[in-house]
């Protein structure tokens, strides 16, 4: 089974992602890393020289090339559930979990790194707080549609705890 982590970037889906993996002794992936190494570009050098669109649809075919019979855990980029049928994809062949975090603790996280390796953002706080807070009310929606809801503004342990509470419950059926 695939287990799918969504969310905005800076969420920490990558690295409660790895931990969760190797709690639950199945492969981790990264989807932006596994488009990296398929275009053997940076996403940051994919968006400059092709453009989104490319991107995207390459995000798709990536995605897309994942099997419902693996088991392992994908953390998707941030914008991977809002295109094409991405998220009605991973809806159907997986479990997706929504790692869910304030803006405010974005901003505080992503200001702390090279916005140049994160196309969509800029550089002041202020415009990062601003453009967060846009990218993710034109997310929220498609966020939304998860299986479950994740609050990721916790420490990574107690995320975990929850995201193991939730795949347990998924597996009873409810």
């Amino acid at each position: 089974m695939i287990i799918f982590l969504i969310g905005m970037m800076g969420s920490g889906k990558s690295s409660i992602g790895a931990q969760l993996a190797k709690g639950l002794e199945i492969d981790f992936f990264d989807l932006d890393e596994v488009i990296s190494l398929h275009a053997g570009s940076s996403i940051a050098q994919i968006f400059e020289k092709e453009g989104e669109k490319f991107f995207r649809e390459l995000e798709k075919e990536m995605l897309q090339g994942f099997k419902k019979e693996e088991d392992l855990v994908l953390a998707c980029g941030g914008g991977t559930p809002c295109f094409y049928n991405n998220m009605d994809w991973m809806l159907a062949n997986g479990i997706v979990l929504y790692l869910k975090i304030p803006v405010e603790t974005l901003t505080e996280r992503l200001s702390q790194t090279d916005v140049n390796d994160r196309p969509l953002l800029s550089d002041s706080t202020r415009e990062l707080t601003n453009r967060l807070e846009s990218l993710l009310e034109s997310r929220k929606a498609y966020y939304e549609k998860a299986h479950f809801e994740v609050n990721a503004d916790q420490t990574q342990q107690e995320v975990l705890a929850d995201l193991i509470f939730y795949l347990k419950r998924f597996k009873k059926g409810f």
